[in-house]
C-alpha cells in the first residue's frame, strides 16, 4: 500500500484546505495507510514543507511514497516549483483540490470531494503530466498577458476573489469595455510577428477563472501549449467573443488566433504583467515554453 505525506496551505479556499486535508488524512488512516499531515503556519510556507518532505523521503528512500498537495491552483504552483527544483524524477504526486477555482484538478478530471480524493490516492494510476515554464517559474494551467491578468489583478487588489465563476465573468466583461489593446511582439517557435491583442493565453489545460474554457483543445499530456491571441475589435465583437469563450466555442471567430506551440517569446515596449494559476509570475519580456511529462500525478483509475 502507498504511504502519503499531505502538505496543505491553510488559507487556500478561504480556509477550506485545512478541513479537506484533515478529512483526507483521517480517511487514509482508516484504510490502514501510513500518512503524515503537514499544514502551513506563519513560521513555515508550503514550499518549505514540500522541501522538508522531499528531504526526508530522500534520506529514507521509502518505496511507494506519494506527496499529496492540498490547496488551490496557486498552492499547487508553489509546491510544484519546489518539486521541480529537486532531482525527483520518480516522485509520485497526488492532488487534493481545495482552492477557489481548482482549474488544474478539473483539467485532470480530479474531484474535490474527499471520498473521491481518497479513492484516487489509494487506487489511482500515475500519469505523466506536462507543465508550462514562464521565465524561471513553472505553472500548471494557463499563463496570460492582457485581459485575464488585468482581471486577476483587479480581484486581488480589491480582495474580491470568489469561488463563483460569475464574479470572474462579470469583471472580465467590464474590463472588456474599457481595456485598451496590448501591443506585443510575439515570437512563436522562432517566427516573430507584431500583435495588437486583448488577451494572450498559453494554455496547458483548458480553463481558468473557475471553468471558463478559454482553451478547449488543450491537453496536459500532449507535449505542447495551446497559444491563443484575441485581437482587439469593437465592443460588441468583444462581448460575443466572451460569450462564446464561456462555452468553449470561440476558436473559429476571426478575432481569435490559435496555434499549438512548444515555445513563445513575448516582448513589448512597456512591461505587462504575466499571470498563471491565479498568481503573478512577472512581466514582459518573457519566454513561455512547455515542459513535457514533467510530473507523475495520480489520476482516476
Amino acid at each position: 500500500m502507498r504511504s502519503f505525506t499531505i502538505v496543505a496551505r491553510a488559507e487556500s479556499g478561504q480556509g477550506k484546505s485545512h478541513r479537506i486535508a484533515r478529512t483526507v488524512y483521517e480517511r487514509l488512516k482508516n484504510h490502514g495507510a501510513a500518512c503524515q499531515l503537514l499544514i502551513t503556519s506563519p513560521e513555515q510556507t508550503l514550499r518549505e514543507l514540500v522541501e522538508r518532505s522531499l528531504h526526508q523521503h530522500a534520506e529514507i528512500q521509502q518505496k511507494d511514497w506519494c506527496l499529496v498537495i492540498c490547496g488551490g491552483d496557486g498552492a499547487i504552483q508553489e509546491a510544484i516549483n519546489a518539486v521541480m527544483a529537486q532531482p525527483t524524477s520518480q516522485l509520485l504526486l497526488g492532488l487534493a483540490p481545495a482552492g477557489t477555482c481548482n482549474d488544474f484538478a478539473h483539467g485532470l478530471a480530479l474531484s474535490p470531494a474527499p471520498e473521491e480524493i481518497v479513492n484516487v490516492l489509494l487506487n489511482g494510476v500515475p500519469h505523466a503530466i506536462d507543465l508550462g515554464l514562464a521565465g524561471e517559474k513553472h505553472f500548471c494551467t494557463i499563463a496570460t498577458v492582457g485581459l485575464e491578468s488585468t482581471v486577476n489583478r483587479f480581484l486581488r487588489d480589491h480582495k474580491t476573489y470568489s469561488p463563483r465563476r460569475w464574479l470572474f465573468v462579470l469583471t472580465a466583461a467590464w474590463q472588456l469595455m474599457i481595456l485598451k489593446a496590448v501591443q506585443l511582439q510575439v515570437t512563436i517557435d522562432g517566427e516573430a510577428q507584431e500583435a495588437s491583442i486583448l488577451n494572450l493565453v498559453a494554455a496547458n489545460t483548458r480553463s481558468y477563472g473557475g471553468r471558463v474554457r478559454i482553451a478547449p483543445l488543450a491537453n496536459p499530456t500532449d507535449g505542447r501549449l495551446d497559444l491563443l491571441m484575441i485581437q482587439s475589435r469593437s465592443r460588441l465583437s468583444r462581448m460575443f467573443t466572451l460569450l462564446d469563450a464561456l462555452r468553449g466555442r470561440h476558436l473559429n471567430r476571426r478575432e481569435v488566433f490559435y496555434q499549438p506551440v512548444k515555445r513563445v517569446k513575448i516582448e513589448s515596449r512597456q512591461p505587462y504583467e504575466v499571470w498563471a494559476d491565479g498568481e503573478p509570475l512577472g512581466t514582459t519580456p518573457i519566454e513561455i515554453s512547455v515542459v513535457p511529462a514533467a510530473l507523475r500525478i495520480l489520476r482516476p483509475p
